[in-house]
């Protein structure tokens, strides 16, 4: 067997192998958002069923003479169940298994890679140094203890993509407010 050969069959069995680990990674990303919205969607109407008890009996005493003060206080209960669900919401992606959140990373750096070239990333304590192992060589990877997710930042720190769950989780409300509206409020 001559070195081309040889040659062309070392090309060809990485070539079989890259493939099958691009389909592995599409079919795990596919995986991922389908149970993250199945999660999303189970624990949007637990809340729904326990918080619209607790908003019709608010309005429920509230009479017509203080309209206006029933107006701000069913604002303030509609915000504080938006504020219950997001912040259950971010407890539970806290929650998951380490593979989940590992995979929730890896999708993270993903869409990353096509929004910025970035030179720093930030982390929370927990998550550095599975960070770390993910990272490119060369990539700067900090802890920063308030942060859940990712933050890229190139190193002239004048490009950041702020990747945190908090604000992924605060663009999807706002992105879908007036529906979160009539489902949470109807």
């Amino acid at each position: 067997m001559s070195l081309q050969d040889i040659s062309r069959d070392i090309q060809s069995k990485a070539d079989s192998s890259k493939q099958e680990i691009e389909d592995l990674a599409n079919d795990t990303i596919k995986t991922l958002e389908s149970e993250f919205e199945q999660n999303f969607a189970n624990h949007k109407q637990i809340v729904l069923d326990k918080h619209n008890t607790e908003v019709n009996v608010i309005t429920s005493k509230l009479s017509s003479k203080y309209s206006k003060l029933s107006k701000e206080l069913e604002l303030d209960a509609k915000t504080s169940i938006l504020n219950i669900v997001k912040q259950t919401a971010l407890s539970n992606i806290l929650k998951l298994p380490k593979a989940d959140r590992e995979k929730l990373y890896k999708n993270l750096f993903s869409l990353a890679k096509k929004l910025i070239k970035y030179d720093v990333i930030y982390t929370s304590s927990s998550d550095l140094a599975f960070v770390k192992s993910i990272a490119a060589s060369g990539i700067e990877v900090k802890s920063n203890s308030d942060l859940t997710g990712l933050v890229f930042e190139t190193s002239s720190g004048l490009e950041k993509l702020d990747l945190s769950f908090e604000n992924l989780f605060g663009d999807i409300m706002s992105e879908n407010e007036s529906e979160l509206q009539s489902i949470l409020f109807k």
